[in-house]
Order: C-alpha cells, then structure tokens, then sequence
C-alpha cells in the first residue's frame, strides 16, 4: 500500500492569524508595530494590490527591520515567538488533522510563504516537515534579501516536486485558505479550502 501524504499551508491554514505580521508584532511591541505598517503601508499597498509582488514588500520591510542583526539573534527570536505566541494562534482543528495523518502514516509537509526562523522551531515540535521562505545570512548576518524565492502559488508546487517525488504517495492531501494555495491544492486527490476556519 502507498503511503499518503499531507500538505499544509501554515498562515490562516493552521493558524488563525497570518504570523509574519505577528511576528513584526512580537519583535517590535505593539507600537513600533503601528509606526512600522504606517511606515511601509504605501509601499505594501503599491506592491501587494497593484504590482501583485506581495515579495518584494515583504523583504523591504524585513529588511529595514532586521538586516544586520546575528543568525543567532534572529533564530533566538523565532524560538521565544514560537514558544510564546504560535500557540495562541494555532487552529485547535488543524493539529487535530495533523495527529490524524500522523497516525494513519501519512508523510506531513508544511510549506508556508512565512520564514524558517520561526516555522522550524515549531515543526520540529510537532514532528513534521518544512518548506519554506528562508533568510539569506552572510557570515552569520542577515542580508536583508532571502535565500530562495518567496514560497507561495507556482513556487510552493517548485519546492515541493523538488523536495519529493509526489508519484510515490496515494493518497495526496492538500489544505490551504488563500489564492496563494491554489497550485498546490491541484496537486493533490483530496483538497481542503478554509477547512478549519
């Protein structure tokens, strides 16, 4: 018998709130958040809505807030987030699914436009597979730039039949809540649209 396989987007998927922003959040206090998105907000809104490259306003941001700072620093941050504030976020109905899969052996990737300082720590919590938008560090520095491309739409279904051979798994899962997660959701035998909001 095949083995099934699970994909599951992360923000707004399993998580109630989308944790890029709760992260900038978390990292810069509540009012350096507001001064931060008045800052960038043109930016986002030109990038995002009009330009459609959501990617590029994501590193301008990140980029302004953190460039220069340690590997060790930023991984230190995403450990204490993940502790401190993933849990409050996370969709009691999507570990569920999660532990489902577990138990029936499915292989279970997450694969999130979101950054791997965080998004590992907590799927090496629970045990799970990451593919991710990864920082770029230059002896041990951020660069401000990422070392891949933004992992969302075309590029999730690149990273993901890059990472596995998806011929091997009967049944393939796929779970996603945005436009962002259309191509991925193709891939899959069974789709799953919003199905723990």
């Amino acid at each position: 018998m095949s083995k099934g396989l699970a994909l599951f987007d992360f923000d707004g998927t399993i998580t109630s709130k989308d944790s890029l922003l709760e992260f900038i959040k978390f990292t810069s206090g509540k009012m350096g958040f507001i001064l931060v998105m008045g800052l960038f907000s043109p930016l986002i809104i030109y990038y995002v809505f009009i330009k459609k490259e959501g990617e590029i306003a994501k590193r301008k941001v990140l980029s302004f807030l953190f460039k220069g700072k340690s590997d060790k620093e930023l991984r230190q941050l995403g450990i204490t987030f993940t502790e401190k504030i993933i849990p409050s976020i996370i969709l009691p109905k999507a570990i569920e699914e999660i532990n489902n899969h577990k138990k029936e052996g499915n292989r279970i990737v997450v694969i999130s436009a979101s950054l791997d300082i965080w998004l590992k720590p907590w799927v090496e919590s629970m045990g799970v597979e990451l593919i991710c938008t990864k920082m770029e560090f230059e002896n041990q520095i951020f660069t401000g730039r990422f070392a891949t491309a933004n992992c969302i739409g075309n590029e999730k279904v690149n990273r993901i039949l890059a990472y596995l051979n998806i011929d091997d798994y009967n049944p393939v899962y796929a779970y996603g809540n945005s436009s962002g997660d259309e191509a991925m959701l193709k891939l899959a035998d069974h789709k799953y649209y919003r199905h723990f909001n």
